[in-house]
């Protein structure tokens, strides 16, 4: 039987970005095509209005099936040719214990303060002067960006954050996951046989697609861990769980500070100030690093 995971890492790569490239012509265009129907020509020609609700609407309906183009369905299409299944070459038939998810859980939570403290020096990154221009693009894409971001997310209803939730927080953990743990880890496994060289090859892959160099260093250090956390695992869904944790937890802020119930810029949270702190957070993230490395059950994990 054929399988187009047997093909040389040329071909395999050059048939996912086929794949990719259908599918998010189909979800993208489509999208666009039934948010006219919906919402009319007149929100589909302001855009860029966030302060009218059905142009919100509209976004995150966009947003959301264009995500499952762009990052679900290719992965679980290629699976299928690779005549392994969905969940067998994705790594989704094995479910870690509670234990692996409760500690996986407690280091998002450690690791956001580091995470924080990257995104600042992040921040802080000049490029020389002769590359000022490109400088000024990215600032000008960054707050583009973070406005809309916020625009979309920012929300006092229930069914706002019911919505916000699935279209930032569980849409993105599967596909992305799918994606770039379950896929780009284990294609890079036949060529690349150091796991770690093979963990930060798609972190970067992983933040630079998101496009947001002001937030690649924290959105590179989330996703080394989740390629740990997926390699210790063996399995696709403790990345998943850990990567919704993540972004719930930013959804959820900024309701709550919409709603009034805190009084905290969301995109403060997590973050601390004190530097001895922010050692024994790395110290606690180190010892949970050892915790899974002494207790991995990752037998074949990538295992053709």
């Amino acid at each position: 039987m054929y399988s187009i995971s047997k093909e040389n890492p040329f071909k395999q790569i050059i048939s996912f970005l086929i794949i990719m490239l259908i599918s998010s012509l189909i979800f993208i265009g489509l999208s666009f095509l039934t948010a006219y129907l919906i919402w009319g020509s007149e929100t589909m020609k302001n855009l860029g209005d966030f302060s009218n609700p059905d142009v919100i609407a509209t976004l995150k309906y966009i947003q959301g099936w264009s995500h499952i183009g762009i990052f679900t369905i290719p992965p679980m299409v290629f699976a299928l040719l690779s005549g392994h299944g969905i969940l067998g070459y994705l790594n989704g038939k094995k479910i870690p214990d509670v234990q692996h998810f409760l500690m996986a859980l407690g280091l998002i939570i450690i690791i956001l303060p580091i995470i924080g403290k990257l995104a600042e020096w992040n921040l802080a990154m000049r490029l020389p002067h002769w590359l000022s221009g490109i400088e000024l693009w990215m600032k000008e894409s960054e707050e583009a960006a973070k406005i809309a971001t916020e625009a979309i997310v920012k929300t006092s209803t229930i069914s706002g954050l019911s919505a916000n939730l699935l279209i930032m927080a569980i849409l993105p953990a599967i596909g992305e996951e799918f994606l770039f743990r379950g896929f780009l880890m284990r294609y890079f496994s036949s060529f690349v046989k150091n796991i770690h060289l093979n963990i930060i090859i798609v972190s970067i892959i992983f933040s630079a697609l998101h496009l947001q160099f002001y937030g690649f260093l924290p959105r590179m250090a989330l996703g080394i861990l989740l390629g740990y956390l997926f390699y210790w695992s063996g399995s696709i869904w403790l990345p998943i769980v850990v990567h919704f944790a993540n972004n719930a937890m930013t959804v959820i802020v900024y309701y709550l500070a919409e709603v009034g119930k805190i009084n905290i810029d969301a995109e403060d949270f997590g973050n601390i100030n004190n530097n001895y702190l922010l050692i024994i957070n790395i110290i606690i993230l180190g010892l949970g690093f050892y915790w899974f490395e002494k207790h991995k059950d990752n037998a074949n994990i990538f295992e053709r």
